[in-house]
């Protein structure tokens, strides 16, 4: 199968959609022969950054899978980290095609006015020489619960953990409804 020039080999084709490709696959397949690189980052409350390095081929006939790239990259951060200003480095070309598709009127309009309202700043995309360094500020979470949590007396029904002791189950004494979810954040970026 091939999308914008860069030729994607799927072992099963999906009848119901013969056009779907999935990202990933697209993804390796396109940075095979990228060799360009290029620098996202997002910035969103308090200065938190989430950034990205990878690569393009930066020539005319790879344009449109290039910004295809670049695009699903971005929107792809926007939607795990959230922001309001996109750094762009190593590629002016894909600085002016972010600009056209991220604003009133655009592909992604969207997207940069959801941001622009969840952050109440205006959403930018900015050209910069050196894309700023990754940073999160990670706040704990929860904690409110965790005297709910009780651990079961062992029946010997369980099988041994790895550790070689024995595994016990936890049982939870609060209502069903509000049996509470682990809830993390990472800092890993895509692609890898």
């Amino acid at each position: 199968m091939n999308r914008f020039g860069v030729s994607v080999e799927l072992k099963h084709i999906p009848i119901l959609d013969p056009e779907f490709m999935p990202l990933m696959r697209f993804n390796h397949a396109f940075l095979a022969d990228a060799k360009k690189p290029v620098g996202i980052a997002v910035e969103r409350a308090d200065g938190q950054m989430a950034s990205c390095h990878t690569f393009i081929h930066g020539t005319p006939e790879m344009a449109q899978a290039d910004h295809y790239y670049i695009e699903r990259i971005v929107k792809t951060i926007l939607w795990m980290k959230g922001g309001f200003k996109v750094y762009v480095s190593g590629d002016e070309g894909t600085y002016e095609y972010l600009k056209t598709v991220y604003c009133a009127g655009g592909q992604q309009e969207f997207d940069w006015d959801y941001m622009a309202s969840v952050f109440e700043h205006p959403f930018e995309i900015v050209l910069v020489d050196e894309i700023p360094e990754a940073k999160d500020a990670p706040k704990a979470i929860g904690g409110h619960l965790a005297s709910a949590w009780t651990p079961a007396a062992p029946t010997g029904r369980c099988p041994p953990s790895s550790m070689g002791r024995p595994s016990t189950l936890r049982r939870w004494s609060g209502s069903p409804r509000s049996i509470p979810t682990p809830i993390t954040t990472t800092t890993a970026l895509w692609p890898p």
